[in-house]
């Protein structure tokens, strides 16, 4: 009998062994996480260089629903899913070994600490109050500000005002003009649905200034979705009045949202109610244009609007 080669006494492959199943479970969590800290790190350089994705990132942190659905999900893949995906890729193809792991987690860990500690406002940080210092009175408008609040039930408009969709598309341009006489009727029923609102702003609009007294985060903030439904509707009509002839009763309209969304921006302690001040300032802007394209309006109503527009 002949003995065996030598060559037969070698395995068949070296593939070795299939590590253990916790080993593994722990390791893809390690990767899981350092994924999440490159994205957030991602995010932070993205904000910092490229202004579209700021956009983004603020469309997330308001009510918005008309941001671009492709575009939101490139970004969530771009932000999240780009990093895992890499690095579950070089996991199972052996780039990732623990070595280089935690060579990266001691790049992004310093990257972390010399964010936090390289400006100084971060160390001592400006208090509310000296960013937006209360003033006497302060107190009387909060109150009113607070009154239909996202800490709060809302005991109005538990639905969307009748004629709802069709203020929700218009944008001050010509194009409004056919749907405003198509729909005027839903348009103005929804107007009148939301009285409660319309009170609301007229007292808001009355005080000299609308204090922030936010000291907490669980403090109310404003509702940017009445907010939204009150201007949209507000803005609707003025247009209509302005298809009536009413351009001056038009532009007082307007100037009442202009001028509680500035009150609002000025006196601002979040960030939240700068962005839903800002939207609607916005949006009153481009209604006044379409105000004065559109209907006859008097030298004083002008000049008032002026006057509101370029404060």
């Amino acid at each position: 009998m002949s003995e065996p080669s030598a060559s037969s006494n070698q395995p068949a492959s070296a593939v070795p062994p299939p590590r253990p199943l916790c080993s593994r479970v722990l390791r893809l969590l390690a990767t899981a996480a350092l994924s999440f800290a490159v994205s957030i790190l991602l995010t932070i350089f993205l904000l910092a260089k490229a202004p579209p994705m700021r956009e983004v990132v603020f469309a997330f942190t308001t009510p918005q629903s008309d941001w671009p659905l492709y575009f939101t999900l490139f970004t969530l893949f771009v932000v999240f899913a780009a990093p895992l995906t890499v690095m579950i890729y070089g996991l199972r193809r052996g780039w990732l070994s623990c070595r280089r792991q935690a060579a990266i987690w001691i790049l992004v860990i310093g990257v972390a600490v010399d964010l936090a500690v390289d400006d100084p406002v971060v160390n001592m940080p400006a208090t509310l109050d000296e960013l937006a210092p209360a003033l006497p009175g302060d107190e009387a408008s909060y109150k009113v500000m607070s009154r239909f609040s996202l800490t709060q039930s809302d005991p109005i408009l538990k639905t969307d005002p009748t004629g709802a969709s069709f203020v929700a598309n218009l944008n001050g341009d010509k194009k409004d003009t056919d749907v405003l006489r198509q729909h005027r009727d839903d348009i103005e029923a929804g107007w009148n649905e939301i009285g409660p609102l319309q009170n609301w702003f007229t007292e808001l609009s009355a005080f000299p200034r609308i204090g922030d007294l936010l000291e907490n985060p669980e403090d109310p903030l404003p509702s940017f979705r009445l907010i939204r439904t009150y201007s949209r509707f507000a803005c609707a009509h003025a247009q209509l009045l302005a298809l009536d002839g009413k351009g001056d009763d038009a532009l007082a309209l307007l100037g009442q949202v202009l001028d509680v969304s500035q009150k609002m921006e000025a006196t601002s302690r979040s960030l939240i109610r700068i962005m839903i001040s800002v939207v609607i300032e916005k949006m009153a802007l481009s209604r006044m244009g379409y105000v004065l394209d559109n209907a006859t309006t008097s030298p004083a109503a002008r000049a008032r609007l002026a006057g509101k527009a370029f404060v």
